[in-house]
């Protein structure tokens, strides 16, 4: 597998998906305001809450045998035939617990909850297989599919009076479209589950379900706590800040999805040095962009949320500072992450996820009520402090890692100087339309990669770091 070209597709995809889900979620929140965007992203979070249980880490299981070289069809068919169980238990509940699941979304939705359990895990896993054949590259464009139809359906039902239930059905549509393009491209037939399978991919997932639950408590848990405490309008204002900064570690992302796989192998065939340096040199292009991003938001985050999706969100201007700084931790994070299931060390990655999920869970709590939204930023923030450094601490006792500590510098100081340039122009021409706050960001980037640009060393890094990529 081309590592480089993998993530250059995973990264050009993510561009285009978060393009598209930013125009998408730009419209649907001036359309429909924040309290009714807040209802959806409520119910994409008990959808979340739902397919965490429904999965149980067998996504991750699957993905590591399959790239272990074990029987494909085997795995894949046992895995399937594991979630059935507890696919059919959801719907049990949803059934008993209806109204109280469609009064805490705010609208009646547990019909829909179901169906999107079952489209959702079906893509995903599919896509899980896709990744474990060693060809992350091709899970880019079904993942841009079901964007594209999730924004393009629901803006079509919104502009035509269908409200909230216009984004499900978009959603459940795109879930479709992206498991019917994921198993086309797969060679992988499902196959007969087995005892052995079974007891092999539970092995693995009894470790990564804790992964996936921190991924899930990382995306939804403070939606849900905000639902519980606060209003939904609130809920709406918070995602819509969120979402804004995930667009800044799309890189990052990208460079953690697509070294595993190599990582996995390397790790078979003990070649402990080459993972360190692949994980080193994979730093820079992680931190690269998150770094300006967050000095960006820093000066805008107000003018952000105002011109661009109306004025009711600004009430998360600060959120909207806090958690692209955190969006900085959160790229070593998710690196760190995949390399320690990448060496085989689930039960690491479990122990760490443990303490982030139980302090996010803990300071939310304590600081929702007394702080609001800012307090639930805050919170996430501290947690995954906590989280990078004992993931970084426990992947070092493994493999050699070095810190390229004068290229990040240099991200820094570039960042610092174009906050600065940025600054004088705003004073000068200051941002009173979403035209002028456009052109005040491109002049930041411009300036920022031009100053990268002084600096040769880091791009001998990030030429270093395409060349150790490549097979």
């Amino acid at each position: 597998m081309n590592i480089a070209g993998a993530s250059a597709k995973l990264f050009t995809s993510s561009v285009f998906n978060t393009a598209v889900g930013f125009l998408g979620v730009t419209f649907f929140a001036r359309e429909l305001g924040a309290a009714q965007l807040g209802v959806f992203f409520l119910f994409e979070a008990v959808l979340g809450l739902l397919a965490v249980v429904a999965d149980f880490g067998l996504r991750g299981a699957v993905e590591k045998r399959i790239s272990e070289g074990r029987p494909g069809g085997e795995i894949l068919g046992t895995a399937l035939a594991i979630k059935a169980v507890p696919i059919a238990g959801a719907a049990v509940v949803l059934v008993l617990a209806s109204g109280l699941v469609n009064g805490y979304v705010g609208a009646d939705i547990a019909g829909y909850l179901f169906v999107g359990l079952v489209l959702r895990e079906l893509a995903e896993t599919q896509q899980t297989v896709l990744s474990g054949e060693e060809r992350v590259g091709e899970t880019a464009a079904p993942e841009v599919a079901r964007q594209v139809v999730w924004v393009g359906v629901g803006i079509v039902l919104v502009l035509n009076g269908y409200g909230v239930v216009g984004l499900i059905y978009g959603l459940l549509l795109g879930w479709t479209v992206m498991f019917l393009w994921s198993r086309h491209r797969s060679e992988i037939p499902i196959g007969r589950p087995t005892l052995r399978s079974g007891r092999s991919l539970f092995e693995f997932s009894k470790y990564h379900v804790v992964s996936k639950v921190q991924g899930y408590a990382y995306s939804w848990i403070d939606v849900v706590i905000i639902g519980i405490f606060l209003t939904q309008t609130e809920v709406g204002a918070y995602e819509v800040a969120w979402r804004v900064t995930e667009a800044t570690v799309l890189l990052s992302n990208a460079v953690a999805l697509a070294v595993f796989p190599r990582i996995s192998r390397w790790h078979a065939k003990g070649r402990t040095d080459q993972i360190g340096d692949l994980i080193s040199n994979s730093i820079v292009p992680t931190l690269v962009l998150v770094i300006p991003a967050f000095g960006g938001v820093l000066l805008l985050s107000a003018d952000i949320l105002e011109f661009v999706f109306g004025p009711e969100y600004v009430l998360a201007s600060l959120v909207l500072v806090i958690l692209s700084g955190e969006k900085v931790l959160q790229a070593l994070y998710r690196l760190f992450h995949r390399g320690i299931h990448g060496i085989d060390r689930p039960d690491l990655a479990a122990r760490t996820v443990v303490l982030v999920l139980l302090t996010n869970v803990i300071l939310n709590l304590l600081f929702v009520r007394r702080y609001g939204i800012e307090g639930i930023a805050v919170a996430t923030t501290v947690s995954f402090v906590l989280g990078t450094f004992l993931h970084g601490r426990d992947l070092l006792r493994s493999v050699p890692l070095r810190f390229p500590g004068r290229e990040v510098g240099w991200c820094v100081l570039a960042t610092v100087l174009m906050m600065a340039g940025v600054e004088v122009i705003g004073t000068r021409f200051p941002v009173d339309s979403l035209v002028s706050l456009l052109l005040l960001a491109a002049f930041g980037v411009l300036l920022y990669g031009s100053l990268l640009v002084l600096y040769p060393p880091l791009w001998r890094r990030l030429q270093r770091t395409l060349r150790a990529l490549l097979p």
